[in-house]
């Protein structure tokens, strides 16, 4: 019996998982909330569909970061800014696990410098929150205006 567990040991392989907090809009503004050059995006993001995919690969290849430029119109929440133009989403990965951006309305967190915009996706969809719902959007202006900052267990 021993034995067979001990051989059970010496063929393992390692397990593969990427293990995220419950991403939340709120959690995610005050990650960033000390970042000199932060925006708070609320609009539409039009980025190509699929660009940012990654083909289908096997766990012992690990992706590399990707780049997509796209078009934003929306509003930056902090400075209550109208925004229209480009912006860069950059896909950072764990591992094998990637994040990812479809075109559409987003709650997004970003940076904004000389180069431009640019939002970085990472897989546990911490900075791009597809469709918000009206409650989140005001549970984050909340926290942004009077630091009553609420995260859901």
């Amino acid at each position: 019996m021993i034995r067979l567990f001990l051989l059970g040991l010496a063929v393992a392989q390692p397990a593969h998982a990427l293990s995220c907090l419950r991403a939340d809009p709120v959690r995610s503004y005050l990650e960033r909330a000390d970042l000199p050059d932060q925006v708070v995006l609320l609009g539409t993001f039009d980025v190509t569909p699929g660009a940012l995919d990654r083909p289908d690969g096997t766990m012992t290849q690990i992706p590399e970061d990707k780049q997509v430029t796209g078009q934003f119109r929306g509003e930056d929440l902090l400075s209550g800014t109208r925004i229209e133009g480009p912006i860069t989403v950059v896909s950072h990965c764990m591992a094998s696990w990637c994040g990812n951006m479809a075109p559409g309305v987003h709650l997004a967190f970003g940076t904004q410098s000389d180069a431009g915009l640019v939002v970085s996706v990472d897989p546990c969809g911490s900075a791009a929150f597809a469709d918000p719902d009206i409650a989140t959007l005001a549970r984050l202006e909340r926290c942004m205006v009077d630091q009553a900052c609420e995260i859901p267990e």
